[in-house]
């Protein structure tokens, strides 16, 4: 009775991070998106739920391959897994082994295709990353896990910025971890930006752009510093809200310089804050924009959804 008690306030606590797995389809596609909600230290801007108790990674991983195994969606006839998005939270801070063993699970419950050097075929399979995650025997173990897309948190490479962000990598490691992607075989590669800092200049957003232009990633999504109800930059100006002013005016041509130098340089403005080079749509994100309102959802874990009347959801694991 002990032991029955513990193991469920052990998935209770779990269920309580917030776990998603979520299946879509329509037509002949399929998403997948797991959330890893473990973060080894919290950036001050972020409103998304995680947590800094990484001693119980291996329990969560646990916990969500058997949720897969208990409740797996059953797939269209015809309808493959198109997509699989690993966010967070950060993705990379489950170690190798882990992530090992979430992707042999993926496999044997949704029977991906296979395909030289790992799982899914002719699926994009996308990982969140910090830069400073990134080491040679982290980029050299994805593609053989399938993984061949990585969108990773750059955010600006001013470091002063990055302090103030809380983020723990610094902008000298950006270029480190694409040039170490790039040699372990992922061409498809996308930054974060963000802009809107306290006294951040049209200048300062400018260096950071090209910055990111220098790189030559396929993908570049951009966001406008937003203070979420819940982060601890919420909860800093509640104090201090003299400290930041938000120039909407200064933002706007923010966002302007960015459109205008990012299609100039050919990458294609289709989303708000995404742009892509040709043939690099971020196909998890376009599927859900672009049929949220038909496409089925699953959701496991503590949150419920609804799109299109169509609901699935459950409070425990």
């Amino acid at each position: 009775m002990r032991k029955t008690a513990k193991n469920f306030q052990i998935l209770n606590f779990i269920s309580n991070f917030a776990c998603r797995l979520v299946i879509s389809a329509y037509k002949l596609m399929a998403g997948l998106y797991i959330h890893i909600p473990f973060c080894a230290s919290r950036c001050i801007y972020c409103g998304f739920y995680s947590t800094t108790l990484l001693e119980y990674r291996q329990r969560y991983v646990d916990a969500l391959c058997k949720e897969m195994e208990m409740r797996p969606f059953p797939l269209p006839e015809g309808t493959g897994i198109d997509t699989i998005y690993l966010g967070g939270g950060t993705p990379s801070q489950l170690t190798i082994e882990l992530l090992q063993q979430l992707f042999l699970n993926i496999n044997k419950v949704y029977m991906l295709p296979s395909s030289e050097g790992g799982a899914g075929g002719g699926s994009e399979i996308t990982i969140e990353c910090n830069p400073d995650d990134v080491s040679e025997e982290f980029a050299s173990a994805l593609p053989q896990l399938g993984i061949n897309r990585v969108s990773m948190g750059a955010q600006t490479f001013d470091n002063k910025r990055l302090r103030f962000l809380h983020r723990r990598h610094t902008a000298e490691q950006v270029p480190i971890a694409v040039e170490r992607l790039r040699k372990a075989g992922i061409h498809n590669i996308s930054i974060d930006l963000m802009y809107g800092f306290p006294g951040e200049t049209i200048d300062d957003w400018e260096h950071d752009i090209d910055a990111a232009l220098h790189l030559n990633v396929e993908h570049l999504s951009a966001y406008c510093l937003m203070i979420e109800e819940g982060s601890l930059l919420y909860e800093q100006l509640r104090v201090h809200s003299s400290e930041f002013k938000v120039d909407e005016e200064l933002e706007r041509q923010m966002y302007e310089l960015l459109i205008n130098k990012l299609t100039a340089a050919g990458y294609e403005h289709y989303e708000i804050s995404n742009f892509a080079k040709p043939g690099f749509r971020s196909r998890h994100n376009s599927n859900y924009t672009q049929l949220r309102q038909t496409m089925p959802q699953l959701e496991c874990g503590k949150h419920p959804s609804v799109y299109g009347g169509y609901r699935k959801g459950h409070d425990t694991l």
